[in-house]
C-alpha cells in the first residue's frame, strides 16, 4: 500500500481485516492510522513481517504491545515520529520478539529513552540493528526500573521531586 497519502480510516480498517497474508505495510505519514489499525493488523494479518509506521502520531504503546504479542514474526519496524510511545513499548519489544526482529528504526519518539533502547540491544541478539535519536534529550537523564511495577522511569525526575 504506497502512493496514497491519506486513507479514510474506515476503508484502511476494511482492507486490514481481509489480508491475513499481509506480510509488509508501510503506512508513513498517515495521521488517521491509529492504535484501532494495529489491533486489526493484531488480529487478521498473523503473516506480518515488515511495518513502517513513521510519522503516525496517533499510535500509542497500547497499540504496539498488541501488534508486536500476535505478530510474532516481525523482522523490521520503522517507528518514527511517535510522540506517545514509551520505554514500556520498548521493554515489550525486547520480551517479545527478540528471536525474529533484526531491524529497529526509532527516530523522534520523545518518550523513549536511550538507556532503555540500550537494554533493547542488550536482551535481543546480536544482529538487532537499532537506531534511535532523540530530539532535545537531556544528556544528565537517569533512568530506573521501579520494583513495585516493574517499569523503568525517570529517576532524575523522582529525586528532583524529593
Amino acid at each position: 500500500m504506497q502512493a496514497c497519502k491519506q486513507f479514510k480510516t474506515n476503508i484502511l480498517l476494511d482492507l486490514l481485516c481481509h489480508l491475513p497474508n499481509l506480510d509488509y505495510i508501510g503506512v508513513s505519514g498517515q495521521i488517521s492510522f491509529t492504535d484501532e489499525h494495529l489491533f486489526c493488523l493484531a488480529r487478521n494479518c498473523p503473516m506480518l513481517q515488515n511495518l513502517n509506521i513513521k510519522g503516525c502520531v496517533e499510535v500509542s504503546d497500547s497499540g504496539i504491545c498488541e501488534l508486536v504479542r500476535y505478530c510474532t514474526r516481525l523482522e523490521s519496524l520503522v517507528l518514527a515520529g511517535l510522540h506517545l510511545l514509551t520505554d514500556k513499548s520498548i521493554f515489550f519489544i525486547a520480551s517479545t520478539v527478540t528471536t525474529t526482529l533484526k531491524y529497529l528504526y526509532i527516530s523522534g519518539c520523545s518518550q523513549i529513552s536511550r538507556p532503555v533502547v540500550t537494554y533493547l540491544k542488550d536482551v535481543c541478539v546480536n544482529y538487532l540493528f537499532v537506531e534511535h535519536k532523540i530530539p532535545n534529550a537531556a544528556p544528565d537523564q537517569l533512568m530506573a526500573r521501579n520494583l513495585d511495577t516493574g517499569e523503568f522511569c525517570r529517576a532524575d525526575l523522582i529525586a528532583a521531586n524529593d
